[in-house]
């Protein structure tokens, strides 16, 4: 394999895929200190810059296309380092990042993370980007403890999530702040310093909603603006300004289509589901959360076209499950025993994506249904959790994502369809 020599403060670009290995000498990756004998990988698709922390040797080994190439300069602006010493040396323990789309917030979370990590200390990240999310899959929020060095956010396993049910928090605000607030919670008493990496919708109504609520519910110590210019700021106008430091967007920050963004969501999904088998619940072995069904009383409605029916509470109607829509007219008829109808086509909760939850109400992971069979009182439904885990799930939480057995996006439904 090729070696190259370095020496203090050289730069080097490492593009996937490829091995780096480090015969001699110091460098840092990401914030990530590496030391002789260190080894690390970068994956097809992705790119790292090497630092070095004084004179040595790399060893570069390409599997593919993955290239090295030297830098005439720091790629990294110098105030991620002062801001990451400032974070351990005042004890800020809880930092929360503001910045649009495509402002390298998680490259700039991980290096932070690192940069804490050599201090010895573990650091918590909640990613709250539910339709890009590195930590957990796609359409919840995800908390990753971190005690160890890392270079890419995606690869660190989520140690708690929290489940949305959909890619966008737009139409499940109280869901998404709740599930914030509940992971914080849960991260303050388990790190020493919690990094609340955020989507990125900070403007209009809902993005002014979401971020001012984000920062009343956690917090934070610091609030860190990753801004062009000045797009940021009507979200910090009443924040002390000592709890806010602004850094300019890196220029190496990239831009991502929306094909893209679906491409790199659903490899993220793919790998979750992957050598997920099917699994059948008896319905009366469980409970529902976030959906109608299983909420009332079951109903007899003499109609062929209902399969199956509950009376809600209060003035919440009839849930009917129907294998064809029912004519206005049929819904007026019923109306008069039954009150509001809501209709169901049954089968189309095929791929409907849920939470598995168990007694206690803990998330165990995530599951895509197959089908609600009336006529047997089963939920079938595939999922990657092993079996042992599979038999202490109690509570299903429904979501508003259709994803089919082997994790590609199908859609969604709205929420309470069902």
């Amino acid at each position: 394999m090729p070696t190259f020599q370095f020496k203090k403060e050289d730069i080097f670009l490492v593009t996937g895929p490829a091995e780096v290995k480090i015969n001699s000498g110091n460098v840092t990756v990401v914030g990530a200190e590496f030391n002789k004998g260190g080894a690390f990988s970068v994956p097809r698709g992705k790119k790292l810059p090497v630092e070095a922390l004084n004179s040595g040797e790399i060893q570069f080994k390409s599997t593919g296309t993955g290239k090295i190439e030297k830098l005439a300069k720091r790629t990294i602006p110098p105030m991620w380092d002062i801001l990451a010493e400032k974070i351990y040396r005042e004890r800020l323990k809880k930092i929360l990042i503001l910045g649009e789309v495509d402002t390298g917030k998680s490259f700039f979370t991980t290096y932070i993370s690192n940069k804490l990590i050599n201090h010895k200390t573990t650091v918590g990240i909640l990613d709250c980007d539910v339709g890009q999310s590195d930590v957990g899959p796609p359409g919840t929020l995800g908390l990753a403890i971190c005690k160890k060095k890392f270079l890419f956010l995606s690869n660190q396993p989520a140690d708690d999530i929290y489940f949305i049910g959909s890619l966008s928090p737009g139409l499940h605000l109280t869901l998404f702040l709740t599930g914030i607030d509940k992971l914080t919670t849960e991260a303050a008493a388990k790190t020493g310093f919690l990094i609340i990496d955020t989507t990125g919708w900070v403007h209009g109504d809902g993005g002014r909603q979401v971020k001012h609520s984000k920062i009343d519910i956690t917090d934070p110590d610091l609030i860190i603006l990753l801004q062009r210019r000045d797009e940021l700021e009507h979200l910090v106008l009443t924040v002390p300004p000592k709890k806010v430091f602004r850094l300019e967007v890196s220029k190496t920050a990239s831009s991502t289509s929306q094909h893209d963004r679906k491409l790199l969501r659903e490899m993220v999904s793919i790998k979750y589901f992957k050598g997920a088998r099917k699994f059948i619940l008896p319905l009366n072995k469980i409970k529902t959360e976030r959906s109608y069904f299983k909420s009332g009383t079951e109903v007899n409605i003499r109609n062929k076209k209902v399969v199956y029916a509950e009376k809600l509470r209060a003035w919440e109607g009839t849930l009917a499950f129907v294998n064809t829509p029912l004519s206005v007219n049929e819904i007026a008829e019923l109306s008069k025993n039954y009150g509001n109808i809501k209709q169901f086509i049954s089968g189309y909760e095929k791929y409907l994506t849920v939470a598995l939850l168990d007694k206690n109400r803990k998330t165990l992971g995530l599951g895509s249904i197959e089908k609600i069979d009336f006529k047997s009182g089963k939920l079938s439904f595939y999922s990657p959790l092993p079996e042992k885990i599979i038999r202490k799930v109690s509570i299903i939480q429904f979501g508003s994502n259709r994803t089919d057995f082997s994790g590609k996006e199908m859609g969604f439904i709205s929420p309470g369809a069902i």
